[in-house]
Order: structure tokens, then sequence, then C-alpha cells
């Protein structure tokens, strides 16, 4: 297989009609839905949805309903074919230098983190996940009690399912107070995490707005450690012809600025190379 992880959501796609297998989905490669003349054919732009989840010959995404795209993608019917291509971009890669990965999500930058998350359990590493929200209506994970030790220093009670299931630990913080949850925002967890482990050498793997990607980016500064961030942009094409998803990043060798394409160079980027 060709597959390596990270994207990102959640639909389900089914038989949708051009991707050869999902077997060579690359997490985070994002899959572009081409939504066209079977849905509204005004919509002629594709839009970027990161994969979940691959298991047989289904594929996840996850999605929140924001606009007219999203809103005709949630009424999509099953057995009803889509136009898409993919997977498309690079992927999350391991630290051999880290003991533990730490993947934080901010509302729905959680879609690309179950497949990673499978994968490096998987591989043998220790995985630990952390999700925030603004409150619990915009939690994009069922949450379930849970007791394990590698997060009990957090004082939360609630999880995951969907990682549960995979036998991932995960967190939840919530900005409003919500009984189990960490009050606070996910960056908040992180930090109380971090204190809690000063022992260990963990990498940070982080998806959600670009504040919360900034908030992580001065605490790996603070306390010189690796990580990588999954971008989320919009996207006319998905494959570096429109120039319209460029980001700034530094080269961490030269220190020069230069623009690079979510799509193509992206969406996963170092951490300490992005320039907000």
């Amino acid at each position: 297989t060709t597959a390596q992880p990270g994207q990102f959501i959640c639909v389900y796609l089914g038989d949708a009609q051009s991707i050869a297998s999902p077997r060579e989905v690359t997490p985070p490669d994002t899959v572009n839905a081409l939504i066209g003349a079977s849905l509204k054919p005004s919509l002629i732009l594709p839009r970027p949805f990161s994969i979940m989840h691959v298991a047989d010959e289904y594929f996840d995404i996850l999605f929140k309903v924001v606009g007219i795209g999203t809103s005709i993608l949630a009424k999509v019917s099953i057995g009803q074919q889509l136009r898409i291509i993919g997977p498309l971009g690079n992927s999350f890669e391991w630290d051999e230098d880290a003991d533990i990965a730490v993947l934080v999500a901010g509302g729905i930058g959680v879609a690309p983190f179950p497949f990673w998350a499978q994968r490096l359990k998987e591989a043998g590493h220790d995985v630990v996940v952390f999700i925030g929200a603004r409150n619990c209506n915009e939690l994009p994970v069922t949450p379930i009690a849970h007791e394990d030790a590698r997060i009990q220093a957090l004082n939360t009670s609630l999880e995951a399912r969907i990682f549960a299931e995979l036998g991932v630990p995960s967190a939840i913080a919530v900005e409003e107070p919500m009984p189990g949850a960490f009050t606070g925002t996910v960056v908040d967890m992180l930090i109380s995490w971090l204190n809690a482990h000063s022992h260990l050498r963990p990498i940070i793997y982080a998806c959600g707005p670009k504040a919360m990607l900034q908030r992580v980016q001065m605490v790996l500064r603070e306390r010189n450690l690796r990580g990588q961030f999954s971008l989320e942009e919009r996207m006319a094409c998905g494959i570096g012809l429109c120039l319209g998803c460029a980001c700034l990043v530094r080269d961490l060798a030269t220190q020069q600025l230069r623009y690079q394409m979510v799509c193509t160079d992206g969406p996963v980027f170092d951490a300490d190379a992005i320039v907000f």
C-alpha cells in the first residue's frame, strides 16, 4: 500500500466514482469533492476535505455545514455518485526522536487525526489526542467516560468515542464549562498536559483555526518542541495551478521567506516554518 496518513471531513462517500482504491489514500492528503452537474451546475470549484478514516472499499470525511457547498453535500443520498480527485498533498511524518505523539485538534480540525492515530498505534507508538470546542454543541466527536492513566493529570472524565474504538486515549476541552471536560481551550489543556509530563519527548501534530495554531506554535517554541501543522485553506483546484492557497513559510535552513501551496507543498508543514 502507498497510504500515508493526515486529512479531513466526515461524510460517507461510499462508491464515489473517481477514487481508484481507498487503500491508496494518504492522510493528510486532501480529497476534493467536485460537486458538479449531478448536484448543482453552478458549483464549479472543488471543496477540499480531509480523509478521516479508511476501511475496506470506503473512506470517511468529516465536515461542518457552513455554506452552499457543504449544505448540498450534507443532502447527498446513499448511492449518489460524486466526481472526486485525490488523494492529493503530503502526509504527517513520525519523528524518531519522539517517544509520544500528541494530536491537538480545534473543532473540525480533528478530521485528519483518526487515520493518523490508527497508523501511529499500529506502528507501536504512544499517542494521545486533545480535542477542543467552544461549547458542547460544537464538539465534532461523541464524548464517553474514560479512565486512562495517561490523561488523568487533566482531571477530565470524558474522551472521544472514535479514538476509544482505536484504543487511543483522548481528552476533551470546552471553553464553556461542561461536566467531565477540561474547562478552557485545547491549547490550555495541552499546556497542562506538558507541565505534568515534562519527562517525555513529544512531537505535536495540530490542525484547527489559525489562532489556535499560532498559540500552539508559541508553546512549541517556548519549550523547544517539534511539531507539524495541517493547514486548513480554501482551494480552487487542489493541484497547484490556481495559486489560491498560498501560505507564507520560512526556510528553516536559510531563514528566507517564500510562498508555498497548501494543496501541493502541504497541507502538512513543519510547525516552526509557518509564518502567521
